[in-house]
């Protein structure tokens, strides 16, 4: 699933300012970009915790954050199926 439909549709990721457009300065093609990546020497945002993404495609560490810590522990079969890591990991220890 992409990272930007997952937040249109968790209502548990609140906080973002800033769901559909980067931090950075994204390069143009006719800048000499992809019109994904950060802009050589351009401009980025201050406040990185309130972007869903911080260039046209990766998410900002805020995102990460919050994702990581869904698949550690959460026991919600949407988010997590058919088991979070932290039981995983309790399962193996065990064996």
């Amino acid at each position: 699933m992409r990272i930007g439909v997952l937040i249109d549709h968790e209502a548990c990721f609140t906080g973002f300012k800033d769901t559909s457009s980067p931090c950075c300065e994204v390069a143009s093609l006719s800048e000499g970009g992809n019109g994904v990546l950060c802009k050589r020497g351009g401009r980025a945002c201050t406040e990185r915790g309130s972007h869903v993404f911080f260039d046209g495609l990766h998410p900002t560490e805020a995102v990460n954050i919050q994702i990581a810590s869904k698949a550690y522990e959460s026991d919600l079969k949407t988010e997590v199926y058919p088991t979070n890591i932290k039981n995983l990991a309790k399962s193996y220890v065990s064996n």
